[in-house]
């Protein structure tokens, strides 16, 4: 039971930093929408259409950079930094 309690320290703290990025996100999406209001549907429907290019721009981010993760890992597993 100690094991498991340790486990899940560990992973609530690993998870926390992910999470809060998460949340974060979330919420900027929600200030742009607040911040234009209901002027019109126009301004609201550029709001989420930027919002949608921007999560779409980090997924692809975050993609290209889960990629090379192994690359980095065989490299400095094999004491190549170069």
């Amino acid at each position: 039971m100690r094991k498991i309690r340790e486990e899940l320290a560990t992973q609530l703290r690993l998870a926390t930093p992910v999470a809060v990025t998460q949340l974060t996100t979330m919420t900027m999406a929600i200030v742009d929408l607040v911040m234009v209001g209901a002027v019109d549907k126009a301004a609201i429907g550029a709001v989420a259409l930027g919002n949608g290019w921007r999560m779409a721009t980090i997924v692809v981010a975050q993609g290209i950079i889960f990629g090379l993760d192994p690359f980095v890992s065989q490299a400095a597993g094999g004491q190549r930094a170069d």
